[in-house]
């Protein structure tokens, strides 16, 4: 008879291990072992080994077959080419629907992006996140609300995937006032010209935007190496406090 396993407890799971990998709290190329995991978040094995094999098909960890888990190493190469994906998917996006996007369209892509403050699991522990860190989710949802415009599905997931092995990468660039600066003037210029339908203006700035990231790429790829390596790590020897378990993956 197979396992029975708590819904709650796969979606915990997932979510602490998702949180952890997009913020790369893991240090590079570490292998992530099955049962430290399940003793460090006092579960069964059956959860872990699922959301890694989950979060494999999202790319957000590398698998070797017979080897294991490990977590990503970051690539600049990989960075330039989700940034790219990103852009295409916008500018298509705003070239075949902005022009003929109905007036509710419009008021809901335009919308000054917002993004709630929450706790993660960074947070808890003792992690707290930064301005730079939510300054990279308000992009994130303009990002998100831009390719909605094209009303497919698969387009968004691609969207909130790019996101999401992205984050961490874009949080360090905003940590720099003057790219923190140009990503404000970037958020009210794209906000305007969509509320216009001036496409060529919406789509020059997406241009400017990205020749702009791609300028720093490699100084914050280096950066975020070195911050990753210099982690001390999770001893997944210690087990989570009962009262922070429930809230492991929370994000």
């Amino acid at each position: 008879m197979s396992e029975l396993v708590n819904q709650s407890d796969h979606e915990r799971v997932y979510g602490w291990l998702k949180t952890m990998l997009i913020r790369h709290r893991f240090r590079p190329a570490e292998q992530l072992i099955i049962g430290d995991l399940a003793d460090f978040l006092g579960v069964s094995a059956t959860p872990v080994r699922e959301s890694l094999v989950r979060l494999q098909a999202e790319h957000l960890l590398d698998a070797t077959q017979r080897r294991g888990f490990f977590a990503r190493m970051l690539s600049l190469k990989e960075m330039n080419e989700l940034y790219e994906l990103r852009f295409a998917l916008m500018r298509h996006a705003v070239e075949m629907n902005l022009p003929h996007a109905g007036a509710d369209t419009i008021a809901a892509v335009s919308r000054e992006p917002q993004w709630r403050k929450h706790r993660d699991v960074a947070t808890e522990l003792d992690e707290p996140r930064s301005d730079a860190d939510d300054q990279a989710r308000r992009l994130e949802t303009l990002y998100l609300q831009i390719v909605s415009l094209a009303e497919n599905a698969t387009m968004i997931d691609l969207t909130i995937n790019t996101n999401e092995r992205t984050h961490y990468v874009l949080s360090i660039d905003l940590e720099r006032a003057p790219r923190r600066f140009g990503a404000e003037i970037f958020v009210e210029e794209v906000v305007i010209w969509l509320r216009e339908k001036n496409v060529a203006a919406v789509v020059e700035s997406f241009e400017r935007q990205l020749v702009a990231s791609f300028t720093v790429m490699s100084e914050v790829i280096k950066e975020g190496i070195n911050r990753a390596y210099a982690l001390p790590g999770i001893k997944l020897s210690q087990s989570v406090p009962r009262h922070r378990r429930s809230r492991a993956g929370q994000a």
